[in-house]
C-alpha cells in the first residue's frame, strides 16, 4: 500500500519524548478544600480513596477511581467542601531506594522524618512546589508535582540539574 502522506505522526509528550517510566498514573487526584478531619476519615472508610492532608481543611484525594466518584464520596461524607480535579494537572514521581531521603532532603526545607508513614505534606523541593507523600513501611516517597514542570523536577531529582540556580 502506498503512503499518501496523510498519516498522522505518533502522539508525543509536550517535551518531545515519551513520558518517563516512573510517572505513576492514577485514576484521580482531587484537591478538596473545606473538609474537616471527620469528613476526610469518612471518605477514606472503604479504602479506595486516600485523603492526604496538605493544609488546614485542605486535602489531596488520591484514588484509582475516577474523579467523579471521588467527588461523590466527598459529598456523601457530609460537610460542604469544594473539589477540584487535578488529575491531569499533576504528575507523580516515585523516589525510592536507600538514597531517596537524601535526594529529597537536598532541596526540601522540611524535616522528612516529621512526615509519618502514609502521610503527606505540601512543601518546596528545590524551585518546585510539591506534595510529598511518604510510603508506608518503605524508604520511598511519591512527589506530586505540576505537569508543566515534571520533566525539570525529574531531572532535578536525578541530579542532572544544578542544585542551586546559577548566579547572574
Amino acid at each position: 500500500m502506498a503512503e499518501t502522506g496523510t498519516e498522522r505522526p505518533p502522539r508525543r509528550s509536550p517535551f518531545g519524548t515519551p513520558p518517563p517510566g516512573d510517572v505513576r498514573a492514577r485514576g484521580a487526584i482531587v484537591q478538596v478544600d473545606g473538609a474537616g478531619a471527620a469528613q476526610a476519615a469518612a471518605v477514606c472508610e472503604d479504602g479506595s480513596i486516600e485523603m492526604l492532608a496538605i493544609g488546614p481543611d485542605r486535602w489531596l484525594a488520591v484514588s484509582d477511581r475516577p474523579p467523579e466518584a471521588v467527588r461523590r464520596a466527598v459529598a456523601a461524607a457530609g460537610e460542604a467542601a469544594a473539589c477540584t480535579d487535578l488529575t491531569h494537572a499533576r504528575v507523580v514521581l516515585r523516589v525510592a531506594g536507600p538514597d531517596a531521603r537524601d535526594r529529597l532532603s537536598r532541596g526540601c526545607p522540611m524535616d522528612l522524618d516529621s512526615v509519618e508513614e502514609g502521610g503527606a505534606a505540601a512543601t518546596m523541593l528545590g524551585p518546585f512546589e510539591v506534595v510529598i507523600r511518604r510510603d508506608r513501611g518503605a524508604d520511598a516517597f511519591e512527589v506530586y508535582v505540576s505537569r508543566s514542570v515534571a520533566r525539570s523536577a525529574r531531572e532535578w531529582l536525578q541530579g542532572s540539574a544544578p542544585a542551586e540556580p546559577p548566579t547572574p
